[in-house]
């Protein structure tokens, strides 16, 4: 009978933290995962893959978003750690994450246009009027049209099919990831903010969490020549582990 007594006792206390981390209070869930040990870890990883971003190649060039997201991110950590935080933190969260999206398409347009202008540009290398500006005598032009041409265009072509495939890969991870872990923390503020656990993508933004840490990971191990590129990427990778067994750990229960 005791030792049913214990087991019971034991049960009530454990009951407590399921509900911190599974109940249906939204502003709960957010105040449980921002305040977890494994989130302080990833402020420090985005501390530290931002400090190795604006200092790794000597440039000193401020990555805008990412840290943006690093503070806040520790925000976030400081207020649930206190109890105070709000809706408003996550949504700007949030806000950093739907940004970056933003820039990714940007990037992707400007390497499309790059790989555009860079085919007419050869295209006028490989043209007869080209070619009659540096040769005088037309058995040199014609043997230019005929030699050089085919392999400047060729050339030309290949780098622009490239450039524009590579730019379409990333259009869509920016669309399908990006895009997945932006709806997953916009609906995590939105329920605060409403009171109704309404959560979206929490499993497809944790796949892609993965996917991302696999992309860092390749990342960083091309890179392991160079120490800071490879610890901004290796954190990188390290934090979006975590933040995927995070939103498990959280909203593993809700699909």
């Amino acid at each position: 009978m005791e030792e049913n007594n214990v087991f019971v006792t034991q049960e009530a206390q454990a009951a407590p933290q399921q509900n911190i981390q599974c109940g249906p209070n939204p502003m709960e869930r957010i105040n449980a995962l921002c305040r977890d040990d494994k989130f302080l870890a990833v402020c420090i990883l985005y501390f530290t893959s931002t400090i190795c971003a604006i200092t790794g190649l000597f440039t000193f060039s401020v990555p805008v978003v990412e840290t943006l997201l690093t503070i806040f991110f520790i925000m976030a950590y400081v207020k649930a750690k206190s109890n105070t935080i709000e809706p408003k933190h996550i949504k700007r969260i949030s806000g950093s994450t739907l940004a970056l999206m933003i820039i990714r398409f940007v990037g992707c347009a400007i390497v499309i246009l790059i790989g555009i202008l860079f085919n007419s540009l050869m295209s006028y290398f490989g043209s007869e009027g080209f070619a009659n500006l540096i040769f005088r005598r037309k058995a040199e032009i014609d043997r230019y049209i005929a030699v050089a041409r085919p392999i400047i265009m060729g050339i030309s072509s290949v780098i622009m099919i490239t450039l524009i495939v590579c730019a379409i890969v990333a259009f869509v991870l920016a669309l399908l990831g990006i895009g997945s872990i932006h709806k997953f923390v916009k609906s995590t503020y939105t329920s605060a903010q409403t009171g109704v656990l309404d959560i979206k993508a929490s499993r497809t933004a944790r796949g892609w969490l993965i996917a991302f840490a696999v992309f860092f990971g390749i990342d960083a191990f091309s890179t392991s020549f160079y120490l800071p590129t490879l610890t901004q990427y290796g954190c990188m990778c390290a934090a979006m582990i975590l933040l995927s067994k995070l939103i498990k750990q959280y909203y593993g229960d809700i699909q």
